[in-house]
């Protein structure tokens, strides 16, 4: 069935796949199986149902070993980089860099690597 859909849903899924795809998805309602949603790139894996909490649990797990301010500014710079032209890019991530450089978490990640430890990031 189909439902009127958002701009920020076509916005959304012209970006997320291609055009024609999106035209799909939009115009006939029809429901899609995981299978599709993968090929289409709409996720970046699919797994069944029971292993989908300890697997979400365990990508999450992965991303937050790493510093907050870092990993903030790198979902900025993802969701930027969709839509802004490369020279608007490239200012944005040196400016986030240069505020990346002046953390304590950088400071943190540079002596665990001299010291041969686990870093231990704090967001600051």
């Amino acid at each position: 069935m189909l439902f009127p859909v958002s701009l920020s849903d076509t916005t959304c899924w012209d970006t997320a796949v291609d055009f024609p795809k999106a035209c799909e998805m939009a115009l006939t309602g029809d429901a899609i199986d995981a299978a599709e949603v993968l090929a289409c790139g709409l996720v970046s894996r699919v797994v069944p149902n029971a292993e989908l909490l300890p697997q979400a649990r365990a990508l999450a797990a992965r991303i937050a070993v790493n510093p907050p301010h870092v990993v903030r500014m790198t979902k900025r710079l993802l969701r930027e980089g969709r839509t802004t032209t490369l020279p608007a890019l490239l200012e944005i991530s040196a400016a986030m860099q240069a505020l990346a450089h002046a953390t304590d978490d950088r400071r943190e990640a540079v002596a665990a690597m001299l010291e041969k430890r686990q870093p231990c990031f704090v967001g600051t």
